[in-house]
């Protein structure tokens, strides 16, 4: 073919016509070329992609239109919000182009700072004016207090940026059983965010008689970060939130300690949701390919905490994200089933027996061991008969009031009133300690029956606590009355003569008052014990854990009052 360079050597002697005239030897493979020089690494015509030096077009595109090339540091041309200015937004995308997520920073800030203490009004409402530079979530709040008495304080949170005075409700929270004298406040948020560029008024204020002095603030820890301090505002309106709040840019405002974080962009736990917020959709996915849902999850390590995740009923945590901690567990056997790893957890839980709304949260001791756990203790008598004597009541307080303190080794007992709601499946176990003539307690002998149900009345019906057997008692934990057995407490029940007043036994399920008694004065006792007989034991059988009274003692058991009776250091009965 014909050749028109005219300089050798010469790489074309195949290809005609050639259209490089001047640079021998000749580096093109593509035709037509717009190089004029060698050293050119192009393999695409008129628009360059290449970022390799040694390149010399003059022509770059921009095919997303944002003004911005790769030249630029536009890091994907085919999204015109992504570009070296645009803002990072939560969407799981290096928007920015800075090769980076948004960055993780967390921290405390100390919003507002007093020289000394200032007393303000009860009806007051007082507290600080923070401004976010940058985008983060609010998680608590935490300030000295110094009450003269108990009550309760509210917290909110007030987006001050908008229209009207204070501004829209963000987050409210109220904080009861404050204790009087001084103290830290720590309210605990969830996840409140913050917007750049918005002032935000967060406030404490009272109708229950709780005053409050602002300490120095040296107590509280200062770091760097996205808040910064906008000035203090008080008001003496009345004890619910002012319709117009007056601002001031300085004054005696309170130290108040703010606990923020600016979580990670990334989906560190995979559970399809951000850590960050509010989120943007732009077609994002996770790891699996699966669109990721959002952002603002409060835990981005744990897959069980996103905005759309079933709220167990654990205490104290907040599953869903929503700043609202989820009500305890309603029993012992609530509580295990949400989680399997409290197996062999025994401890003091809190339970909210009727659910929200009802009656409020109370504590308890929880068997979690025990043939797979979930038991819920609802009577304890010990070897100490004074304090046993503390539960033999009348109906109308066993029915309302708890005695004792559950983790502990005192007598004890829940409200009859929780017994129904605690008892699921339903069944009854009672722990018994036989007490040793050395003074020492065997080992815990574990019986339980089947119960079809167990109600407790309420007080003005005339009834007692009624179970229900779904089948016999051949342990005698309900002294072996047949099919419905029901309670005696010192005003009602079918023993409450001849046993519970004559006899000064606590409130228990009788009849000729039976062979296993929670609590009894017999023999030289002048204090109500409890105790078994000792023919029940024997035919009680084996327990639970496969051990009987042989086996669990290894000394002779205590029979001094009575020498039927055995003596009982510890006798517990649960529910679940």
């Amino acid at each position: 073919a014909p050749d028109d360079d005219d300089t050798a050597p010469d790489d074309d002697d195949t290809v005609a016509p050639d259209d490089d005239d001047t640079v021998a030897p000749d580096d093109d493979d593509t035709a037509p070329d717009d190089d004029d020089s060698a050293d050119d690494d192009d393999d695409t015509v008129l628009v360059d992609d290449d970022d390799t030096v040694g390149d010399d077009d003059d022509t770059a595109a921009d095919p997303d239109g944002d003004g911005f090339t790769w030249e630029d540091g536009d890091c994907d041309e085919t999204n015109p919000a992504i570009n070296p200015v645009a803002t990072e937004a939560c969407d799981g995308t290096d928007t920015d182009c800075d090769g980076s997520l948004l960055e993780a920073a967390s921290g405390t800030l100390v919003a507002a700072a007093a020289s000394q203490g200032h007393a303000v009004p009860a009806s007051w409402l007082v507290g600080n004016v923070v401004e976010a530079s940058a985008a983060g979530r609010l998680t608590g709040v935490s300030m000295p207090i110094d009450s003269p008495a108990s009550g309760s304080l509210t917290l909110g949170i007030y987006d001050a940026s908008g229209p009207g005075s204070p501004g829209a409700l963000v987050f409210s929270i109220e904080q009861t059983n404050i204790n009087a004298g001084t103290q830290t406040l720590s309210v605990g948020l969830g996840s409140v965010w913050l917007l750049p560029g918005h002032e935000y008024l967060i406030g404490l204020w009272t109708d229950s008689g709780v005053d409050w002095v602002g300490d120095s603030a040296t107590s509280l820890p200062a770091v760097d970060g996205p808040l910064t301090l906008s000035g203090s505002w008080s008001d003496s309106a009345a004890s619910t939130l002012p319709a117009n709040p007056t601002w001031s840019s300085g004054g005696a405002a309170r130290p108040m300690a703010l606990d923020w974080s600016q979580p990670l962009e990334a989906d560190q736990d995979e559970d399809g949701w951000l850590a960050c917020g509010p989120y943007v959709d732009n077609g994002q996915v996770d790891n699996s390919g699966a669109p990721l849902a959002g952002g603002d999850d409060c835990d981005d390590t744990s897959p069980l905490y996103h905005p759309s995740a079933d709220e167990f009923c654990t205490a104290g945590v907040d599953y869903d994200c929503d700043g609202v901690v989820a009500p305890p567990c309603g029993s012992c056997q609530e509580w295990i089933g949400t989680d399997t790893n409290l197996f062999g957890q025994d401890g003091q839980y809190p339970i909210d027996t009727d659910g929200t709304g009802g009656l409020p949260p109370i504590a308890t001791w929880c068997d979690m061991t025990t043939d797979g756990g979930g038991w819920t203790l609802i009577q304890r008598t010990t070897d100490d008969g004074l304090d046993n004597a503390n539960l033999i009541t009348d109906y109308s307080a066993l029915y309302s009031s708890a005695v004792g303190t559950p983790g502990s080794s005192s007598a004890y007992r829940l409200p009859a009133n929780r017994w129904q709601d605690v008892a699921e499946e339903p069944q009854m176990m009672n722990r018994i300690e036989l007490l040793q003539t050395d003074g020492n307690l065997c080992g815990a002998l574990f019986y339980a029956i089947d119960l079809h149900a167990i109600v407790a009345p309420a007080p003005s019906t005339g009834g007692t606590v009624t179970a229900l057997l779904d089948g016999a008692d051949p342990h005698h934990l309900l002294n072996g009355i047949p099919g419905t057995a029901e309670l005696s407490a010192t005003d009602r029940g079918p023993a409450m003569t001849s046993c519970v007043t004559s006899n000064v036994m606590v409130p228990w399920f009788y009849d000729a008052c039976g062979r296993n008694l929670p609590a009894i004065v017999v023999g030289h006792w002048t204090d109500p014990q409890p105790v078994i007989h000792t023919d029940q034991v024997g035919a009680a059988g084996l327990d639970l854990s496969g051990a009987d009274e042989n086996s669990a003692c290894p000394t002779a058991i205590d029979t001094s009052s009575d020498p039927n009776w055995y003596a009982v250091g510890w006798h517990e009965v649960y529910l679940r």
